[in-house]
């Protein structure tokens, strides 16, 4: 479970990344590196997790529903155990957003020159089928 959430993490980032790397990749075909990072993000991801996983026990912290699932307790998962985080997690959420709006104006002139720059990707979706240059 985390490492598939780990893994839909990795593949939305890959546009982005992408974008940033600019000309440096073009000399490698779009499948070919695509399926490299995916590939070294499932790596990354699966020593993290399993590495988390392990010494999370000596540290005093658990993955409850992950234990549930395992040792098929069901009595253990219960809605308010996840509320508190939940609400915690969207209000951090929340305030990042705005200050990633209020802060990284996408019309400032940074942002107009880095666009102007790499024009050769013009939408997400267009990645996915073919790289114009």
């Amino acid at each position: 479970m985390l490492l598939g959430s780990g893994l839909i993490g990795a593949v939305a980032i890959i546009p982005y990344a992408l974008e940033l790397s600019g000309d440096c990749l073009k000399a490698v075909p779009l499948p070919v590196l695509l399926v490299l990072q995916f590939a070294q993000n499932a790596i990354f991801l699966g020593v993290a997790v399993g590495l988390g996983l392990l010494l999370s026990r000596k540290v005093g912290l658990g993955a409850p529903v992950l234990e549930a699932w395992l040792y098929e307790r069901r009595n253990l998962l219960t809605a308010r155990m996840f509320a508190a985080s939940a609400i915690a997690g969207a209000a951090i959420g929340a305030v990042i957003a705005v200050l990633v709006y209020f802060f990284f104006p996408v019309n400032s002139p940074a942002a107009t020159r880095r666009r102007r720059n790499h024009s050769h990707m013009e939408a997400v979706p267009v990645l996915f089928l073919r790289r114009s240059g």
